[in-house]
């Protein structure tokens, strides 16, 4: 079984401590609050210049909305942190990192990109007039399910007239950014969206600042505030709780899908393998009176071992799906088609 994530081995900071490396997790909920957050406006506006790829300018100036408009539920801040943002010209932008798979992303990114379009509405006489807005999600994992291009990293979803191919819905986008397919070396970089994409995938495992990170200004300042000797005491501990939550997630998911997948394949084994070569030896019996045994035993054993292994991997997505298991990861496991897998719904 294979992880999006990746990571490598580094000495720990000391005998009992759960911090490793020269550097914090951005992929924590401390991590990321923390060199996004305020007050590093400036860094963040950096960051969104080089990755929405349809502004019609730089954003030149950019402010913290209380976060609290957004109505994220304690639900959702298991797995999701967001910041909520305005510039100066009124468009609001919404960026959050998202951990985990969670069934109906997609449609939970749609909902919260309709907030910010609703909270613009006005009492009395008004004209509907409304400003830009983005939803910038940043993904520890892959999406398979939004690009027609798998090695797409930055991703751009809008309305659109699907025959003239013209935009219909220039009030709203989102933009998905799938960290886990970034796999440049530091020697590779080629531009800003690059060191700022290999700084923050990388950012936990970094033991020497590359080349490419030093001839920029504001990446090594996000490199100083990402130092954990820099941190307070406080900092430490909120860090050590956050980088515990995160470790327990990546855990439990990998056990849901490893125990998901042996259930599901014991079951087949049971049901479906065993089924399916019964079903073919009597077919192969019944076409080998007809046209030589041999032949049909061959063919039947074929056969048989084909529904077989049909049988089984249903068996296994079953399984998966009673584990609570989001059913892209299921299609990416399994190889089931969506149709295949909504018709074990019911």
């Amino acid at each position: 079984m294979t992880d999006d994530r990746t990571s490598t081995p580094i000495p720990t900071a000391g005998p009992t401590s759960p911090i490793e490396g020269k550097y914090i997790n951005f992929f924590t909920d401390f991590g990321f609050k923390k060199l996004l957050g305020p007050p590093h406006n400036q860094r963040l506006m950096d960051i969104l210049n080089c990755v929405l790829p349809d502004l019609p300018s730089p954003i030149v100036q950019l402010d913290y909305l209380p976060q609290e408009q957004l109505g994220v539920s304690e639900e959702d801040r298991d797995a999701i942190f967001d910041l909520y943002c305005i510039t100066e010209s009124g468009t609001r932008i919404i960026v959050e990192m998202q951990n985990s798979r969670q069934q109906k992303f997609l449609d939970r990114v749609l909902y919260y990109s309709m907030l910010p379009i609703r909270q613009q509405g006005q009492r009395g006489q008004w004209d509907y007039s409304l400003c830009m807005v983005y939803l910038v999600a940043i993904v520890n994992f892959r999406l398979p399910q939004i690009v027609a291009d798998p090695e797409d990293i930055i991703t751009l979803v809008k309305m659109m007239n699907t025959k003239t191919r013209k935009d219909v819905g220039e009030k709203i986008a989102q933009v998905f950014i799938e960290l886990p397919k970034f796999t440049k070396d530091s020697a590779d970089l080629s531009g800003r969206v690059d060191k700022w994409l290999f700084a923050m995938n990388n950012l936990g495992k970094i033991v020497e600042v590359p080349d490419a990170l030093r001839e920029e200004e504001m990446l090594m300042e996000f490199l100083d505030d990402a130092q954990i000797a820099s941190l307070n005491e406080n900092e430490r501990l909120s860090y050590e709780r956050s980088l515990k939550a995160y470790r327990d997630r990546i855990n439990t998911e990998e056990y849901a899908r490893k125990t998901g997948w042996e259930e599901g394949w014991k079951k087949g084994q049971e049901a479906g393998w065993e089924k399916g070569r019964e079903e073919g030896r009597k077919w192969g019996r019944q076409e080998g009176r007809q046209e030589g045994r041999q032949e049909g035993r061959e063919e039947g054993r074929e056969e048989g071992r084909e529904e077989g292994r049909a049988i089984e991997i249903r068996a296994i997505a079953q399984a998966m799906l009673i584990r609570g298991i989001d059913r892209e990861t299921i299609m990416e496991l399994t190889r089931i088609t969506a149709e295949e897998l909504s018709n074990l719904y019911s």
